[in-house]
């Protein structure tokens, strides 16, 4: 598939997944401002970018236990 099809797919993935987890379930008022800023110093959307980092970090046999 072609790299720029790819990104595009990935990032309406990415959006979707960060609108969902963006609810403001209390209309507080708080949650969008901060992710608004967040978004603007992203290439991309923040989930997909957290999702990236982890697969980076994490290699085979990599244990979470404290």
């Amino acid at each position: 598939m072609d790299k720029n099809i790819q990104k595009r797919i990935t990032d309406c993935i990415g959006d979707n997944l960060d609108r969902l987890i963006t609810i403001d379930w209390r209309g507080q008022g708080q949650i969008h401002p901060l992710y608004a800023a967040l978004r603007k110093s992203s290439t991309g959307p923040l989930c997909m970018s957290a999702a990236q980092r982890f697969v980076e970090k994490v290699t085979e046999g990599t244990s979470f236990s404290s």
